[in-house]
């Protein structure tokens, strides 16, 4: 093979990689509209700890991979797409949230996700993007703001979904709850 013939070959899979990735997105979307809406969506006080659900979990890292051939030039789209459906939902949940910021916070995150994976792998910041943006925690998401983000994950095979949980951060919570912290 010469090089005009691999760069076609690279080219072609490059497009069948693409349409691998619509068709996946159209499937879970096509599986959203149709799965009911869990009745837990949404938000509410537990105690001190504003509770977010929502009816899926974020892409993994591999979004960042994904490209796209647009006029001749190669672009990736699908993280914009990834991260505004993740903003959708987390802002749809929090809109009955009529609390004040949780400014400093702690927010713990816990994927229910339908088989084994690396926990690591989910990209949480779009979460906490959008809990900033949608008036649940600070104006931004430092270190100042969000000092502690807590990432876990669950089988739930039947209910795959994003559990959110946010407490007010403050030193003698450390100190009790999170010894290893100090």
């Amino acid at each position: 093979m010469d090089i005009k013939e691999l760069r076609e070959l690279r080219n072609s899979l490059l497009l069948d990689q693409i349409r691998i990735s619509e068709l996946i997105d159209e499937k879970r979307m096509e599986d959203l509209e149709i799965k009911k809406l869990n009745e837990n969506t949404g938000c509410e006080m537990v105690g001190d700890v504003l509770k977010i659900t929502i009816d899926d979990y974020p892409p993994k890292v591999s979004v960042y991979e994904r490209n796209e051939v647009i006029d001749g030039r190669i672009v990736s789209n699908t993280h914009k797409k990834a991260r505004d459906r993740i903003y959708s939902l987390v802002g749809s949940a929090v809109r009955g949230y009529k609390g004040e910021r949780i400014d400093p916070a702690i927010v713990h995150i816990v994927y229910y996700v339908p088989r084994i994976c690396d926990v690591g792998n989910f990209v949480g910041k779009m979460i906490v993007d959008s809990l900033m943006y949608s008036g649940a925690i600070g104006k931004d998401d430092n270190l100042e703001h969000v000092p502690i983000e807590i990432s876990q994950a669950k089988i739930d095979k039947d209910n795959p979904r994003t559990e959110i949980y946010v407490v007010r951060y403050n030193k003698e919570l450390e100190q009790k709850m999170l010894p290893w912290l100090s």
